[in-house]
């Protein structure tokens, strides 16, 4: 299976540009149901771009994007060592989770 739109996708990520939480969205989605599409959207600079969403996203963003960078990380050392790596990645992760009400947390969940 060729993943040649994951590029455009991951492009789609930029902070509050038109179609972010879809392409979040997307991207969780593809992580989950696609494994093998993870370190592509990697490769396209998803995880920087998912961060900053964590960052300046409204709560429906964040969500989406929180739920991406748990897909790509889940059982992935190499992406989980990039995530922990990027100088917001942790306080991003963190002020997300600790700043989300209990109906956004439970669903970032979902």
């Amino acid at each position: 299976m060729t993943l040649n739109y994951l590029p455009h996708q991951v492009g789609m990520l930029e902070k509050e540009a038109t179609g972010s939480e879809q392409a979040a969205a997307c991207l969780a989605n593809l992580a989950c149901e696609l494994p093998q599409s993870r370190d592509s959207i990697v490769e396209a600079g998803g995880i920087p771009r998912l961060l900053a969403l964590l960052i300046s996203g409204s709560a429906k963003i964040k969500a989406h994007a929180l739920s991406a960078i748990a897909e790509l990380a889940l059982g992935n050392q190499k992406i989980q060592n990039l995530v922990g790596s990027d100088p917001n990645g942790i306080p991003a992760l963190v002020a997300t989770i600790t700043n989300a009400t209990a109906k956004e947390t439970s669903a970032m969940s979902l």
